[in-house]
């Protein structure tokens, strides 16, 4: 329409991450240049290239390690009651910085290799997760929040489908507060 109108800007732009990955935008000729979002993060947004490998991990550590006894309720509402007596870890954050709220109860995170769940309600600044099959876990231990491997249940991705959204509502909250280190 602008060639036709005669119209010659330097700067053609209409394709995001998905217009670039699933279309020959820059071979057809339709643009000169693509604002790419969620693939700066080698995510695909429609899940359709295996060649985009996932780069956002996001990470914290153990606050506080408690023991709860059967019967005893974690989180706001008391949304989780122990079965058993378990040992449960504290993170310092929660939905104010990107831990999804969806994963109350149900989402994972990992502790020296190991899935722990997430239980009770993820609070805004708190998440509590179970420790009961991590034999040696201390304060300070790294946990993984969000793994940059696509096969994890806790990638982006996979997070994203456990809560019922796209991949970009789980990007999204991660607030500018957090402390961001860029590999290179």
């Amino acid at each position: 329409m602008l060639k036709k109108n005669q119209i010659n800007p330097l700067w053609i732009h209409i394709a995001n991450s998905s217009g670039v990955l699933n279309y020959d935008y820059f071979e057809e000729k339709i643009g000169n240049m693509a604002r790419i979002g969620i693939s700066l993060y080698g995510t695909d947004p429609e899940g359709k290239d295996n060649n985009l490998k996932p780069v956002l991990s996001l990470k914290t550590h153990i606050a506080q390690i408690k023991k709860i006894k059967i019967g005893e309720k974690v989180g706001y509402d008391f949304t989780f009651t122990a079965k058993t007596n378990m040992t449960i870890g504290i993170l310092p954050l929660g939905y104010n910085d990107g831990v999804q709220r969806e994963l109350s109860n149900k989402g994972f995170v990992l502790v020296n290799g190991k899935y722990c769940r997430i239980i009770g309600k993820v609070s805004m600044n708190i998440t509590t997760i179970d420790l009961s099959n991590i034999k040696n876990a201390k304060v300070g231990d790294t946990v993984i929040v969000y793994s940059n491997n696509a096969k994890d249940k806790n990638s982006i991705e996979n997070t994203a489908k456990l809560c019922k959204i796209i991949p970009y509502e789980s990007l999204i909250p991660l607030t500018p507060s957090t402390k961001r280190i860029i590999v290179k």
